[in-house]
């Protein structure tokens, strides 16, 4: 069996960062917390050194931080969407070799987001394979 990939990045999960229509013309707004996250997460992903063929699920857990201790362990359902923080994993994970043939390669992604003491993010990487059932 193949170890898993785990990647820990400290800090708050930033989304993928999209165009947007304004006046019918695309914008696309630089933001620099947004690209200093993704060269983190990237450079994180780097650290792991080993590229994963074929199939891949990818379990991604987003930690938000709140000071609420009613909120601790609960989900977080704001923004940003989960989809878009998937995005930005698969791209950098795609960018550091880890998912080697395209971040396509995704058959699985599992995100779940909630609410922590400390925010951060980590995502797991592993070959998918269906298990089937025996009868």
């Amino acid at each position: 069996m193949v170890e898993p990939i785990v990647v820990y990045v400290p800090g708050t999960p930033r989304p993928y960062e999209g165009a947007r229509f304004v006046n019918g013309r695309v914008i696309r707004y630089k933001n620099k917390v947004r690209a200093l996250y993704r060269k983190q997460v990237v450079t994180e992903c780097r650290l792991q050194g080993r590229p994963i063929h074929g199939p891949v699920q990818m379990k991604l857990d987003l930690w938000f931080a709140t000071k609420n201790v009613l909120l601790l362990g609960q989900p977080h359902t704001h923004t940003p969407d989960e989809d878009n923080c998937s995005k930005v994993w698969k791209d950098c994970a795609e960018e550091a070799g880890i998912l080697a043939d395209g971040d396509s390669r995704v058959a699985r992604s599992i995100v779940t987001k909630t609410w922590a003491l400390k925010a951060g993010a980590m995502a797991t990487f592993t070959p998918f394979k269906i298990e089937e059932d025996e009868d």
